[in-house]
């Protein structure tokens, strides 16, 4: 299916300390959903491995995914991710995300 309005998404896959795979496969998991929205020739798709420079990479997208064993957003990032969502972005957490 194409569709032709564009979409930005940001991946974040990423275990603690920062570098670390966590005891998880954080590059399998990565790979997976790049190849996953790469499919999907109308999504444009940025990465890192932890919430750093969150407000450098989420303007001017409409999804966010994450997949974390560890990493989680301090208070300024997670002020960020509330606005950026309240503003309409979407959220996909896997994995630990939710811890």
């Amino acid at each position: 299916m194409s569709n032709s309005k564009a979409v930005r998404a940001h991946v974040i896959a990423g275990g603690f300390p920062v570098g670390s795979s966590a005891g998880h496969d954080m590059d399998y998991a990565r790979l997976r959903l790049l190849q996953l929205l790469h499919e999907q020739s109308w999504v444009t798709t940025s990465v890192t491995g932890d919430f750093t420079d969150i407000e450098k990479w989420l303007p001017g997208c409409q999804l966010l995914v994450t997949y974390v064993a560890g990493p989680f957003p301090n208070e300024a990032q997670d002020k960020f991710l509330r606005t950026w969502i309240e503003a309409g972005g979407r959220w996909l957490g896997l994995h630990g995300t939710s811890g």
